[in-house]
């Protein structure tokens, strides 16, 4: 146990630190390049993080007849700003921990480049945002071995342990038959251990 403790906490530190610390291709907003323009870009998005907190909770407040055309209208707001931040500045994004970048994450980890992706996976293992559970299983498929192995490492915190074996462990261990990446295929065979035994990663890790 011991053994698997300190491979699964060796593994998990290399690749979400490379997610946590990459630096992006040149072309995107660097946080080292200009850092006025990091604080700029990261008002507006908390500017725009908080308008779409307020048309939520004027949503709700609304009386039963009008608050799904509300919530509707305040849905595709969402979906613009996801549209809109999805494209820029990621290494800006992964530091604001606001709810309302949850669509623009799970868009990135989806259909971002691969730096990209990595970015916005480490977002949602750093939130343990179990919904995201299918979208990290999706990634555990793409084609980059780097975003493979965050998705793998990541997916031990996703994942909801009570549910992992009716419904993700046979899609795991496939995936893990016909990886051909030494590393991914130990993050997958850590993650199955973790999540088979019903033990969050913190739990072993203090093994």
């Amino acid at each position: 146990m011991r053994k698997l403790a300190l491979a699964v906490l060796l593994s998990a530190a290399a690749a979400l630190t490379a997610a946590a610390d990459f630096t992006a291709p040149s072309g995107t907003l660097g946080l080292n390049n200009d850092p006025r323009a990091y604080r700029a870009m990261e008002k507006e998005v908390l500017d725009a993080c908080a308008a779409l907190h307020e048309r939520y909770a004027a949503a709700l407040r609304l009386p039963r007849r009008k608050r799904n055309a509300a919530l509707e209208e305040y849905r595709a707001a969402a979906e613009d700003f996801a549209e809109k931040w999805g494209s820029k500045g990621i290494e800006v994004l992964v530091r604001i921990t606001e709810d309302c970048l949850l669509p623009v994450m799970e868009r990135l980890a989806r259909e971002g480049e691969w730096w990209q992706k990595i970015r916005a996976l480490f977002w949602l293992y750093e939130r343990r945002e179990h919904s995201a559970a299918p979208l990290f299983l999706e990634a555990l498929k793409d084609e980059n071995p780097l975003v493979r192995e965050t998705a793998a490492v990541g997916f031990s915190a996703v994942a909801d342990p009570k549910r992992y074996k009716k419904e993700y462990a046979a899609a795991l261990r496939g995936l893990a038959k016909e990886e051909n990446d030494p590393f991914v295929r130990e993050a997958l065979a850590a993650a199955d251990a973790l999540l088979s035994k019903k033990k969050g990663p913190e739990e072993i890790y203090a093994v």
